[in-house]
């Protein structure tokens, strides 16, 4: 589905990925680990062009893409095969649960109102928050907060969904409702690349891990593999809580 060779970016003199190869299949459910400043969010960004990066290509679905000079249009046709859960939410304040999922809908992608009103319906029970429908974000927990961002990532039947630390602005009572959600996506075959600190969540619901550290894929392979026996000193450094 998505194969990114040598992908590079920097923040003025600030090397933060250096050359990331990366392939992500139909259905695969991939989580990125590793410690803070290792380039995590910056890669996720860059695969979902909120980051201009600086060298390197993307095959999507056949359409081989230069990163560092794909045209506004090009980028706008990506983003519409693809969702993205930001860690802090990003819904609108001023609409309801259902206007956030229906606003891109109607406005993005042309739908007719009660069309789109019929999907957000959908997709709010989906994630448990059809009672919620009229409520907005300031009325709503940080954890449906973030049930409403996945519900309007999957509102038009993405391809493939980008989760940036979905539950680092949530308390830990909070943060098993949105993994819930997440990993029944993943069972029903949602193809999903999540970045995530939650390390039992990444062990019960990945299908690979990737470790990431200083800017580098250190290390990929199964949960299993990973998190009992990674080939790399470093991996087993973070997994065995020596690094943050």
């Amino acid at each position: 589905m998505i194969e990114v060779s040598n992908l590079c970016k920097k923040f003025s003199s600030l090397e933060v990925l250096k050359g990331i190869n990366l392939k992500i299949e139909k259905g695969d459910v991939i989580c990125i680990v590793g410690p803070s400043g290792g380039g995590k969010t910056t890669l996720l960004r860059c695969l979902n062009f909120l980051e201009k990066s600086d060298f390197g290509t993307m095959n999507f679905n056949g359409d081989v893409i230069d990163m560092s000079s794909v045209s506004s249009k090009k980028i706008r046709e990506i983003r519409r095969q693809t969702g993205f859960v930001f860690q802090n939410y990003n819904l609108f304040r001023n609409k309801t649960a259902l206007e956030n999922i229906t606003t891109g809908l109607i406005s993005g992608f042309g739908i007719k109102k009660r069309e789109a009103e019929e999907r957000g319906l959908f997709l709010l029970e989906k994630v448990g928050l059809l009672d919620k429908r009229d409520f907005y974000p300031s009325q709503l927990s940080g954890g449906q907060q973030q049930r409403v961002g996945i519900a309007r990532a999957m509102a038009a039947n993405p391809q493939v969904i980008f989760f940036d630390e979905p539950t680092s602005a949530l308390d830990p009572q909070l943060t098993g409702e949105v993994l819930s959600v997440i990993k029944k996506l993943g069972e029903e075959g949602m193809t999903m690349v999540i970045v995530t600190h939650e390390m039992n969540f990444a062990k019960n619901a990945a299908g690979e891990i990737i470790f990431m550290d200083q800017g580098v894929i250190v290390e990929k392979g199964t949960p299993e593999k990973i998190f009992t026996s990674p080939a790399e000193k470093r991996t087993w450094d973070f997994i065995n809580g020596k690094t943050e």
